[in-house]
């Protein structure tokens, strides 16, 4: 189990074998795309990259801080 190749929330490693989905840019959550926080609560930074809810926090606190 490699966390930043598999779901956190499920353990999948994506569609057909594939790493998941959404890394977190700031950490090593990821998630398959049935799994994916609700955009409220998540920053998608690009196609595959997100700011995780543990980690949104830290993020705006950064963001703050500029």
């Amino acid at each position: 189990y490699c966390p930043w190749h598999s779901c956190a929330v499920c353990a999948s490693e994506g569609k057909n074998g594939k790493a998941a989905v959404y890394n977190c840019a700031t950490c090593t959550n990821a998630y398959c795309e049935e799994h994916l926080p609700p955009k409220d609560k998540i920053k998608m930074i690009r196609k595959e990259y997100i700011v995780c809810e543990r980690c949104m926090p830290y993020y705006l606190e950064e963001l703050e801080s500029e």
